[in-house]
């Protein structure tokens, strides 16, 4: 693990080779979440034969990355991106939510650097274009518990409650170890969210903002989207426009996932980055 420096912020990624090594792929998470939630999917890539060199982001304000300052620019984080892939193309970029976002942005900011994309429910939205002090998702993240005694305690609070609900354990377990930090000043064995819970609003607040939707139509790479048949941010509607205004889109159904299809069902993720990697499907 290594850090990189992306203008006023430090940026925590992992590297790992999978199998024999492959083509460059890129695994960017969403708000709230750490690059350690990716490892199933890792996992089901490795089961599958095909080799990548794939390089895990955790986003600014996340993970090991630095917290973030007000107000945040989503086109930062497709920066952030391009900053850690350091002029390398013909990559595979594979995001969750807020990490797809970041994709396709760095893809209409620089085109050509990717392959192809696979972005899991993409909340990329569309006008009005304005920024929502008060977004239901930036109020319920300020009330989050910032501090648990013990990971054994995060494990008991939060194991297959609410979002975590149908999770893979191995992407929880990876929230667990990487979502939160040791925190000694609080006592011994202590940990504290990595994400800090007005970092998360932040995100939440500004995501309205950076009018990607209007220039979907100059994403360069094959797209294919992966929503979730029980998920409450991707609609039918949505996807369709998402995917209609995108120069070349395919689009997946997952059934019985919601809006976390990476962590429930990270075997139709790894399916999708894996036929990239291999090109049995692109341009």
């Amino acid at each position: 693990m290594n850090h990189v420096a992306s203008g006023e912020v430090d940026l925590s990624v992992g590297h790992e080779r999978i199998g024999d090594g492959g083509p460059k792929a890129l695994f960017v998470h969403a708000t709230g979440f750490c690059k350690e939630v990716w490892r199933p999917v890792l996992d089901e890539i490795a089961a599958s034969g095909v080799g990548i060199d794939a390089t895990l982001l955790d986003q600014r304000g996340h993970g090991g990355s630095s917290p973030i300052t007000p107000p945040l620019d989503w086109w930062q984080l497709g920066e952030d991106v391009l900053t850690v892939l350091d002029g390398h193309r013909d990559v595979i970029g594979v995001g969750h939510s807020a990490g797809g976002v970041a994709l396709a942005l760095a893809d209409i900011l620089a085109p050509g650097t990717f392959r192809s994309l696979v972005l899991v429910e993409p909340v990329i939205p569309a006008p009005p274009f304005k920024r929502i002090e008060d977004h239901p998702l930036a109020l319920g993240a300020l009330k989050r518990t910032r501090q648990m005694p013990s990971r054994a305690s995060v494990i008991d609070r939060y194991r297959g409650r609410g979002p975590f609900a149908g999770w893979d354990e191995r992407a929880f377990q990876g929230w667990v170890d990487g979502g939160w930090l040791d925190d000694p000043e609080a006592g011994e064995g202590a940990v504290r969210l990595a994400c800090r819970p007005q970092d998360e609003a932040e995100f939440y607040r500004s995501a309205f903002v950076h009018r990607g939707f209007s220039r979907l139509g100059e994403i360069v790479a094959p797209v294919e989207i992966i929503a979730g048949e029980e998920s409450g941010t991707s609609s039918p509607r949505f996807v369709g426009l998402l995917a209609g205004r995108m120069r070349l889109a395919t689009v997946t159904w997952v059934p019985e996932a919601n809006h976390f299809v990476p962590m429930q069902r990270p075997d139709v993720v790894a399916t999708a980055a894996a036929g990239a990697a291999s090109g049995e499907w692109s341009e």
